[in-house]
């Protein structure tokens, strides 16, 4: 989630894309339970002065679902008074990095307080943008006159190499509230980040599995609501094997609905998500016609450091359009598209724990895909004119850094030297 708006919410909400609308109504509309955990966003977001609010759970749990039901809530009952600000942390991007996350907070904060704009930064270190924004924020308190400025910045465990948790506030700033995202990972510098905000005014939402009640109305969705009794053996299954994760039930509904499962079987439940992972890949591997595609597609979406268009897919694995076209129908069910992009349909795996999984228990054919995106990434000169060169021009440097092939260093070491590469990026 990175809504890239800071303006009053009414009219922040109106000027969404309508594509991006679409997406949270899809979030939404199946969204079930959490009453407590939307009840306890709203009373912050309403009666808060300053402060903090962390939303922490384990991969898949149903952070994204709930702050777009948060969001949605908040469209029916908020004062004009509230300003938010958003950011989403994504490893191994742009985003992830300390300077680029200040930079935008200072922007977004200048947008809409005048004033603020006349505190300039006395260098460019990051102490330096953090002072200033600082700066900036105090003097907020001072002129706000009762608006308030609510920052929503989701993925801090996603931030930790890039350094930015160093730079996220730790202090209260008068008529500005905080909501950070977050797994709850066990890393020290994490630890220490929610040790080190104040006790008194940090609350915290840590999300479990969903009850009962939640996951038969989730499976109702996707089935006729007699075709299991009220005191099923099979929903205690479900529920037994799903420990509540709202993703593993989201694939168990997908599942149903594309006849992979059968309802009352309780041998075909996976006994965790990684079984769901597994499956898919047995089954795109069982695809006689374009099993190996599939999979060679699979592992690059998970090599990639940014989402990627299928033109762009097709390139790297060398996919002629027909095969191409077959391919990108079947991936799309393990892809959601990068609402970030309005000029192009570029995917992602559709969670990160997915991810996770292929580098895992793929590692090989992961690197082999990041070998091939390498390849991909060297004829940026032939891609000029065409939105495929932006990711050459942007990761060529970062994959070749990565990789575990000596002649990749050398690759790497020759770009220091090509003028024409160096100007191509900068324009």
């Amino acid at each position: 989630w990175e809504f890239q708006q800071y303006i009053p919410f009414q009219a922040w909400r109106k000027q969404m894309p309508v594509d991006f609308q679409h997406r949270i109504e899809i979030l939404t509309d199946s969204f079930k339970g959490r009453l407590l955990e939307r009840t306890t966003l709203l009373d912050f977001a309403r009666s808060s002065s300053n402060g903090f609010l962390s939303v922490q759970g384990n991969p898949g749990i149903g952070k994204s679902a709930l702050i777009a039901q948060f969001i949605k809530d908040l469209s029916k009952d908020v004062s004009d008074g509230l300003y938010i600000i958003s950011y989403f942390i994504n490893r191994g991007t742009a985003q992830a990095r300390a300077e680029q996350l200040l930079g935008y907070l200072n922007r977004k904060t200048d947008e809409h307080f005048k004033e603020g704009r006349r505190i300039g930064a006395e260098g460019n270190t990051l102490w330096d943008l953090q002072s200033q924004l600082f700066a900036k924020w105090r003097l907020w308190g001072e002129k706000s006159a009762g608006r308030r400025l609510l920052f929503l910045i989701d993925g801090l465990d996603e931030g930790i190499e890039g350094e930015t948790l160093n730079v996220l506030p730790r202090e209260n700033f008068k008529d500005i509230q905080f909501i950070y995202g977050s797994r709850s990972d066990g890393h020290p510098k994490l630890r220490d980040f929610w040790t080190d905000l104040p006790s008194t005014s940090h609350r915290t939402i840590r999300l479990g599995g969903l009850g009962k009640e939640d996951i038969r109305a989730l499976i109702y969705e996707v089935i006729d609501k007699y075709a299991i009794g009220r005191e099923s053996a099979w929903i205690d299954c479900v529920i037994d094997r799903s420990e509540g994760n709202p993703l593993y039930l989201r694939l168990l509904c997908n599942a149903i609905e594309n006849g992979n499962i059968a309802v009352n079987d309780m041998h075909a439940l996976p006994k965790e998500i990684d079984n769901y992972y597994e499956a898919i890949i047995n089954r795109y591997a069982a695809d006689t016609v374009d099993g190996n595609e599939l999979l060679r597609g699979l592992y690059v979406f998970a090599a990639a450091k940014d989402p990627l268009t299928f033109s762009q897919l097709g390139k790297v694995n060398s996919v002629g359009d027909a095969a191409l076209h077959r391919v990108a129908s079947t991936l799309r069910e393990v892809l959601i598209e990068n609402p970030l992009s309005t000029e192009v349909l570029d995917y992602r795996l559709f969670h990160d724990s997915f991810r996770a999984y292929l580098v895992r228990y793929k590692s090989r054919e992961v690197e082999d895909a990041g070998e091939r995106i390498i390849d991909f990434c060297a004829d940026w000169k032939q891609l000029e004119g065409s939105p495929d060169q932006r990711y050459a021009l942007q990761h060529y440097a970062g994959h070749l850094s990565e990789s575990k092939r000596m002649e990749r260093s050398e690759q790497l070491l020759l770009l220091l030297h090509d003028e024409r590469y160096m100007q191509t990026k900068k324009r």
